[in-house]
């Protein structure tokens, strides 16, 4: 709600990547293989929007959606999108 003095969905994704990154560095040093976070769809597809990420033709995002990722040395990779409510899944 950038009228009135919000934050621009690219800044909510590159606030909620900055986190991700950091929580993830940061858990990797500890031996942590696997991360969740939880979040609302507004704040994950800021992080889509601001990765620009392409999905295939015919994925969506919506609400309920599980996005896996990939955490290598400092890059986010989005593997999969899973859409619990239709059941479809797919492995990007």
């Amino acid at each position: 709600l950038v009228p009135y003095g919000g934050e621009d969905i690219r800044e909510v994704g590159q606030r909620v990547l900055k986190t991700i990154l950091e929580k993830a560095e940061a858990h990797t040093k500890d031996g942590a293989e696997n991360l969740l976070f939880v979040s609302h769809g507004a704040a994950l597809w800021g992080l889509i929007i601001f990765m620009d990420l392409a999905f295939p033709e015919g994925v969506g995002f919506g609400n309920c959606n599980v996005c896996v990722y990939d955490y290598n040395q400092g890059q986010l990779e989005l593997l999969q999108v899973i859409d619990p409510i239709s059941g479809l899944e797919v492995t990007l």
